[in-house]
């Protein structure tokens, strides 16, 4: 009850000692005119008083008002010691003022601080008695501002610890009519009472942040309030505007390494841009030893670079040539695929670009960058094995079942549009051997064998949206029908394999097979589904 019954006789004691204080000076001015001398005295209640009851009621409002001083004046230093020793308890003040007398309970080492203070300014401002209590008056008013403005901050803000069984009546006037009192009289006060006012804050302030900030753990409401209200409504605003940015203009993400596939990527990706009105990041990571310094690294690269043309300055001049927007870093890393899979973690690219040259199939291939960015990466990944791509007329697809047959389809279908190219979808029918064609029997079975697969064909590519002609072969070995059927064709585009991870380590996956050994450039393309 005492959260409750505290604020109501605070609140109740201020309203009766307001209605007295109105009645007392409703008083003095029907007792005397407005031009009476008497009324501007400072002694004007003592005059009153004995004009009525004489020597005796002049001696009892002077000692009503002496002990009026001194109960103020206790009032005072009970609550500023108690602030003393509050600031000592959260460190924010030396733990000298955090002591608790053994007998009274009572901080006494903050009263004792707080009282001599006190009279060492009576000593020294003793003539300047008037501008003491001005400033003393500013900062209350100051205080009973931010005690106002805190109301309404705590109210929003409403942390977890604030559950407060007194709510403000009349909530947000009484707050706002108090605040703004407080500043109404604040104004009016004396200049040097604001400048010797606003020197002490000031002071106290550097104070604070240059002693004090590194060692207090709490979290002002404010705080949470400025996050909460502004900060984070920010941060959605711009994450939404960065998404409806990727949405408008999506991010194709190109990593490059090697001069022999610089070319041939930019020709894949230049393609894919354009069809999806995307933008190109070129990406030319540098791996440097364990044992190298990043900084050692980015200066030997900026040398270079001063020297030569870099590979990526070549790619930023070829892609402008094609009419794609596009940027570039270079970053220096210990481990390349990490730098990677970092920018497109920033980025989120709607696809990763990758070249390969060389061996697809030894065991050595699962240690290497591509296949690293290919386990970990959130997004589609497109692998280009080189193996001279030039004009690209003829597109050949196998087709499977799962998800990266079918992004494979639509990279096709992008593909073939921007380069005027036909697209050739494939399905392979493993048969029971060629000695099983020698009977009609067989014959007829290979032939509906053949039928499912054309009709396979032709449901994946409904399904894709994608228009190319079909053809379905039954064969005994799926990798060389592939690569038989892609003798007169200039791009292979093939899904990522999800065999047994096993087998495909020892004996490698299909695409890996057919990267080795067609004689055309492959793409072989994993979904993020």
């Amino acid at each position: 009850m005492a959260g409750r019954n505290l604020p109501l006789a605070l609140v109740g004691s201020v309203t009766v000692v307001t209605l007295i204080y109105c009645a007392v000076e409703f008083c003095v001015v029907g007792m005397l005119v407005y031009n009476d001398p008497t009324m501007a005295s400072e002694t004007v209640l003592m005059e009153l008083a004995r004009t009525l009851m004489g020597q005796t009621g002049h001696v009892l409002v002077l000692l009503g008002g002496i002990l009026a001083t001194v109960s103020s004046a206790n009032a005072s230093i009970m609550a500023a010691s108690r602030i003393s020793f509050a600031m000592g308890r959260d460190h924010l003040m030396p733990d000298w003022f955090n002591q608790i007398h053994l007998r009274f309970r009572t901080p006494y080492r903050s009263i004792a601080a707080t009282g001599g203070l006190t009279l060492i300014l009576l000593v020294v401002l003793g003539s300047r008695l008037e501008l003491l209590a001005e400033v003393a008056a500013f900062l209350s008013l100051l205080l009973y501002a931010l005690t106002c403005l805190a109301c309404m901050v705590m109210r929003h803000a409403s942390p977890d610890w604030y559950r407060p069984t007194f709510r403000t009546p009349a909530y947000p006037i009484v707050p706002i009519l108090g605040l703004l009192g407080c500043i109404f009289v604040i104004v009016i006060t004396s200049r040097p009472t604001l400048l010797i006012g606003f020197a002490i804050i000031s002071a106290t302030l550097i104070w604070y942040i240059l002693f004090l900030r590194g060692r207090t753990q709490l979290v002002g409401a404010s705080n949470m309030l400025w996050h909460r209200k502004v900060i984070e409504p920010l941060i959605a605003r711009a994450e939404n505007y960065m998404t409806a940015r990727r949405e408008a203009f999506p991010v194709i993400l190109v990593p490059m390494a090697n001069p022999q596939t610089e070319r041939s990527l930019l020709k894949v990706g230049a393609a894919l841009a354009r069809e999806h009105r995307a933008r190109l990041h070129l990406v030319h990571v540098l791996s440097v030893p364990t044992q190298t310094p990043l900084e050692a690294g980015r200066m030997e690269f900026e040398e270079m670079r001063h020297q030569k043309e870099t590979l990526l300055d070549v790619a930023l001049r070829r892609a402008a040539d094609q009419g794609v927007r596009a940027w570039g870093n270079a970053l220096i890393a210990h481990n390349v695929p990490s730098a990677i899979l970092s920018v497109a973690d920033m980025e989120g690219p709607d696809l990763i670009l990758m070249g390969w040259h060389g061996e697809v199939r030894s065991p050595r291939t699962h240690r290497t960058n591509v296949a690293n960015v290919l386990k970990v990466a959130n997004c589609n990944v497109l692998v280009l094995k080189d193996n001279g791509l030039n004009e690209v007329r003829r597109i050949l697809v196998p087709v499977g079942s799962g998800p990266h047959s079918k992004l494979g389809l639509r990279v096709a279908h992008e593909l073939a549009k921007e380069w005027g190219a036909s697209i050739t979808a494939m399905a392979v029918q493993v048969g029971r051997g060629y000695s099983a064609s020698r009977s009609d029997f067989d014959r007829e079975s290979l032939q509906f064998f053949q039928g499912l697969a054309e009709e396979f064909i032709r449901d994946a590519l409904t399904e894709a949206g994608v228009t190319a002609e079909v053809q379905a072969v039954i064969d005994t070995d799926v990798d060389q029908a592939i690569i038989n059927a892609s003798a007169n064709q200039d791009l292979i585009i093939i899904g990522a394999s999800n065999n047994w991870f096993l087998r495909q380590w020892l004996f490698g996956s299909i695409p890996d097979r057919v990267a080795n050994r067609a004689s055309a450039s492959v793409l072989m393309v994993r979904s993020k589904a």
